[in-house]
């Protein structure tokens, strides 16, 4: 088994920037030229110290005190994870983005769609293909039946549509624990690279994207333009995160009651379920009544040995032969009793087949 926590990964520059509206998910900023970014936390931890040769009683995190400084020169989100006394997760829920043509006045996504992190509903983003300097209108998705709701679309016309989905292979960690004119959702992407057989970390592939996700923050009111003849003016997106006690109080955050600070996010380019070692049957097998239907009990194994729900739509299932008599079942998961009896049946990631498992199926009267 391949350990993947201890992957060797380097952040290298930031590619993307959009600060959302709080209340409806409107995308009132966004730039992918950035200059420079760094996201910090930080938390000074004060002794009181007491008894023979002054030895420490207990560790109290205030303003002020001892700090600690460990660098690394590669990226790795579990020391992060511990450096806040976090724990590293799978299955985050990250960004989409897909080109979709309409063929009628609705428009549905592929995947199905989830809240984003800071929010409680799926709400996604659609512009027409191909326009420039379109409004960032939010719009809310149907998760059962992926219909965007309140969009009319044009049939025959391609959209650009930006929503979130769960994917297994996600890692995140939530810090949860830290003020200025506007409070808005910020998320943050940047590169991550692979130096593996390569002289340097220049010289490495992007193997996927780090993404710093702010539900609350509040930028600290500087807009300082330099109209210099030498330097193009910047633009500075300065901030802190805020609870959501404090945003509350600045009257803001109907839609934003994540008691955590912020999260980072880890998306690996390759498939969904690139980081799934194995897949796993809860309670061991399934029973299904004659007529009834019922979605097969599989979860992914992590590599930390957790499980995490897959989209059904990214395995495929195959009855035993002569099976289909006791059972069917379609390419979403579902299993329908067709008569009293026992049958087996194989499910398998479609991008690993060697990923698979057995299901062992009884179909009562």
């Amino acid at each position: 088994m391949v350990n993947l926590l201890n992957k060797y990964l380097y952040a290298k520059g930031t590619c993307n920037v959009v600060v959302r509206n709080i209340t409806t998910g409107d995308v009132d900023y966004q730039s992918n030229k950035m200059q420079t970014s760094q996201f910090a936390t930080t938390c000074d931890m004060g002794a009181i110290q007491a008894g023979i040769g002054n030895a420490t009683v207990i560790q109290i995190p205030h303003n002020s005190a001892v700090n600690l400084t460990l660098t690394a020169a590669d990226f790795s989100m579990n020391a992060r994870a511990m450096s806040v006394g976090s724990v590293l997760t799978y299955g985050g829920i990250s960004p989409v983005c897909e080109v979709i043509t309409a063929d009628s006045a609705s428009l549905s996504v592929t995947n199905t769609p989830a809240a984003p992190y800071g929010y409680t509903k799926a709400i996604c983003n659609v512009v027409e293909a191909g326009v420039t300097n379109a409004p960032g209108t939010a719009y809310t998705i149907d998760t059962t039946t992926k219909a965007i709701i309140g969009f009319t679309a044009t049939s025959g016309k391609s959209y650009t549509v930006t929503y979130f989905q769960q994917n297994a292979s996600s890692e995140y960690f939530n810090i949860g624990g830290m003020f200025a004119p506007a409070i808005k959702h910020v998320t943050v992407q940047i590169p991550i690279y692979s130096a593996s057989g390569a002289e340097n970390v220049l010289q490495g592939t992007k193997v996927g994207d780090l993404y710093i996700i702010i539900p609350r923050m509040q930028f600290g009111g500087k807009a300082d333009i330099e109209a210099s003849q030498t330097a193009a003016a910047t633009t500075d997106l300065s901030g802190t995160a805020l609870t959501y006690e404090e945003a509350s109080a600045e009257g803001v955050c109907n839609d934003c009651s994540i008691p955590g600070l912020a999260q980072v996010l880890y998306v690996p380019a390759a498939s969904v379920n690139s980081s799934v070692v194995g897949l796993a049957v809860v309670g061991g097998s399934m029973t299904v009544k004659k007529n009834a239907s019922a979605k097969v009990p599989v979860k992914g194994v992590m590599p930390n040995g957790s499980l995490q729900q897959l989209d059904y739509t990214t395995m495929t299932y195959t009855i035993v032969s002569g099976g289909t008599s006791t059972a069917t079942v379609d390419e979403d998961g579902d299993v329908t009793g067709v008569a009293a009896g026992d049958t087996e049946m194989t499910v398998a990631l479609k991008d690993s087949a060697d990923v698979k498992t057995t299901v062992a199926i009884t179909v009562t009267a």
